[in-house]
Formats: structure tokens, C-alpha cells, sequence
């Protein structure tokens, strides 16, 4: 484990990224995604947090469900993620993890294996300085989402109607571009989503930039 001054070098949330990533979570590969699951649950397990895991079903994985010790008794920010990609198992020989410049490859590195780490690591932080953020935090990392959420959107839904605000880790576009409608499926007509759409199974998402990565967000509205 690499260990610096500052919690918020690069080489640090790399070498955490690069362990998700390493770990090969097409949807439908339950156990593989499992494996995530458990690795990061784990990582919850000395914070100030409680860890909920819901076991999967329809041959799709399980999920993870933390939230703080703190601000539960009012809505406060949920933070949802997923963790299955849509590279089949295997695909890490063509496209092992690695680093260029300013970007990092691997499977679903991009969707959204970074993102959803930066949002773990940040939360670790919080926790690590001891500080309380006004709003009570929530993540939510679900095992079905390159599929259409068959059996996590009852889940999502309960869980954003409980929350003030809904933060999504997908990147955003080349140049910081942001999406702020969709109309592809049911849920956006509950949520206002700022970040791009969700990419199409098959569609190459294995690069990102993490120099400046920016967490995109969902409100939902009331």
C-alpha cells in the first residue's frame, strides 16, 4: 500500500483503482462481481459507517450498500455507483492496467470503476479528518447497471427518494461537457442528471483521464 503525506496523490488513488479494476466485473459474472463487492464493503469496515450488502438474484451480483454514522435522520447526498462493466472476462489480457501521461486504461476504468473509487477514497478522507459534512452520506454501488437495472432500481429509486441530493460517478464529457436531461429511460423523468449518458453495452470505455476527473451529479426532484 502506498502511504504519502498528501491523501490525495495520484499514485494512491491510482493504486486503488488499479485493484478494482484488476478485478473483471462483466454483469454477468456474479461471483466475479462479488469479489468487488466484498473488497469494498471491506474498505468500510473501520469507518464511522454502517455496511449493508443486499444479496443478488436473476444471476446478477450483490450489492453494496454504507452510510455514514452521521446525518441520517434527515435526506442528505447519495452517492451512487456501479460496479459491473461491459467487458467480458478475460479482456484484461488485451487491455492489462497501466498508465500515460495524464490517463489511465483498463476495463470499465471509465464506466466507472474510477469514479466510483474517488467517491470511496473521498469518503475515506471525510472520515480520516474527523470532519462531519453538514449532510449525511450514502453510497450505493449496484451490480446491474450495463444492463438496465433489473434489480437495483427498486433500490436506487427508494434510496434517492430518501436523499437531497443524488451524485453520480460517471465522468463527464471530453472538455468538461455535461448532459443535463435524458430521455432514453423511466428514471429521467425522476432524476435531473449532470453528466454524460451512460454508454451502450459494447461501447469502448476503457480510458479516462484522472488528472481532473469531475464527479457528475443527479438531483432528484421532489
Amino acid at each position: 500500500m502506498l502511504t504519502t503525506a498528501n491523501p490525495f496523490d495520484s499514485k494512491i488513488i491510482l493504486e486503488g483503482i488499479r485493484r478494482w479494476v484488476e478485478i473483471e466485473t462483466p454483469t454477468e459474472a456474479p461471483d466475479q462481481i462479488n469479489k468487488l463487492a466484498t473488497l469494498v464493503a471491506d474498505g468500510y469496515r473501520d469507518l464511522p459507517a454502517t455496511v449493508e450488502r443486499i444479496a443478488g438474484h436473476s444471476g446478477c451480483g450483490d450489492h453494496v450498500l454504507a452510510r455514514s454514522s452521521w446525518g441520517q435522520q434527515r435526506p442528505g447526498i447519495l452517492v451512487l455507483s456501479h460496479l459491473d462493466t461491459v467487458h467480458p472476462l478475460g479482456f484484461i489480457e488485451r487491455l492489462p492496467f497501466r498508465t500515460e501521461g495524464d490517463s489511465a486504461f483498463g476495463p470499465g476504468i471509465y464506466d466507472m470503476k474510477g469514479g466510483a473509487y474517488l467517491a470511496y477514497h473521498a469518503f475515506r478522507q471525510l472520515c480520516a479528518d474527523g470532519a462531519r459534512s453538514p449532510l449525511g452520506v450514502t453510497q450505493l454501488y449496484v451490480s446491474d447497471e450495463e444492463i438496465g437495472s433489473p434489480t437495483s432500481r427498486a433500490l436506487i429509486e427508494a434510496e434517492g427518494r430518501k436523499a437531497k441530493f443524488v451524485l453520480v460517478t460517471e465522468p463527464a464529457r471530453d472538455g468538461g461537457k455535461i448532459v443535463t436531461g435524458r430521455k432514453a429511460s423511466r428514471a429521467s423523468r425522476s432524476l435531473s442528471k449532470v453528466s454524460p449518458p451512460m454508454p451502450a453495452r459494447g461501447r469502448r470505455t476503457d480510458a479516462a483521464r484522472y488528472a481532473n476527473w469531475p464527479i457528475s451529479f443527479r438531483r432528484w426532484r421532489p
